[in-house]
């Protein structure tokens, strides 16, 4: 039961690492774009 649980936590750590290093590649996309 933990191990399902920490298999779980561990897919939504990932999702969220995700989630975050798009979104922190949309501004740089942007300026990038402004740039050239």
């Amino acid at each position: 039961m933990l191990n399902r649980i920490f298999c779980c936590t561990k897919k939504q750590m990932k999702l969220k690492n995700e989630i975050a290093l798009y979104f922190n590649t949309i501004p740089y996309k942007r300026e990038k774009e402004v740039l050239e």
